[in-house]
């Protein structure tokens, strides 16, 4: 059997992966504004470490196909455990994707919490494509 590596702990370095809908170029500056669950929960856990500040760095990854639907249970099995599982999110979705085999360095030049026209809560991030 393969050795297996230790899994890291809580000092391993690691940065946000988000995908994107076109590739992000060198140089290039491009807004985003994250909505989803799981984006929403990702920067409010950088925000509450003092993260969220110019300066983030991030990597984004071009999803050339994708689709996204309701996260719904997959079959009667699983419906048991509704009642001990923690309350899903609004617009909790699973998502295939087919990713680029190279992600982008990016750097977060402004970022800010809004509220998009839709009334919904969303994180806005002015990023610049690294080389």
């Amino acid at each position: 059997a393969a050795a297996r590596s230790a899994p890291p702990d809580k000092e391993t370095a690691w940065l946000p992966l988000f995908t994107l809908k076109r590739p992000l170029a060198e140089g290039e500056l491009r807004r985003l504004s994250l909505f989803e669950p799981r984006f929403l929960a990702l920067l409010d856990a950088l925000n509450a470490r003092g993260a969220c500040v110019p300066g983030l760095p991030i990597l984004v990854v071009h999803a050339a196909h994708g689709s996204e639907r309701p996260l719904l249970f997959r079959d009667e099995e699983e419906a048991p455990y509704a009642s001990t599982s923690p309350p899903r999110p609004p617009l909790a979705v699973e998502v295939d994707a087919v990713l680029a085999a190279r992600c982008r360095a990016a750097e977060v030049e402004r970022i800010w919490e809004a509220t998009g026209a839709d009334g919904q809560r969303r994180w806005r991030l002015e990023v610049r494509g690294l080389a």
